[in-house]
């Protein structure tokens, strides 16, 4: 079970879906405790109570906070996944982001 991070654009179209894994979410907050200085991931924690809506500028601090934590993931999978993630929400064309719990 992980999180569901649905993508809009400017005129509130939905662009696509993607999921932040278990295993990533693992990575984040289990394996290192670097996500407590940030928060916006404090707030993404509980993924069972996850449902959180972000802007653009939301989905900016969003991105700087995973490439914050980028550097502490050790795991070669989850860090591309979570580059890829990074790469999702980097799209310009991405104007805000809804994330919920499965």
């Amino acid at each position: 079970m992980g999180l569901d991070v649905v993508l809009y654009g400017r005129q509130r179209e939905q662009l696509g879906v993607i999921n932040i894994s278990y295993t990533l979410h693992e990575a984040m907050y289990i394996e290192n405790n670097q996500w407590a200085s940030y928060q916006l991931l404090r707030e993404l924690r509980d993924y069972y109570k996850t449902d959180i809506t972000f802007d653009r500028a939301g989905i900016n601090e969003f991105i700087y906070c995973l490439e914050q934590i980028k550097l502490f993931v050790r795991d070669e999978q989850m860090l591309e996944e979570l580059k890829l993630l990074i790469s999702f929400l980097s799209n310009p064309n991405v104007e805000q982001i809804h994330v919920a719990g499965d």
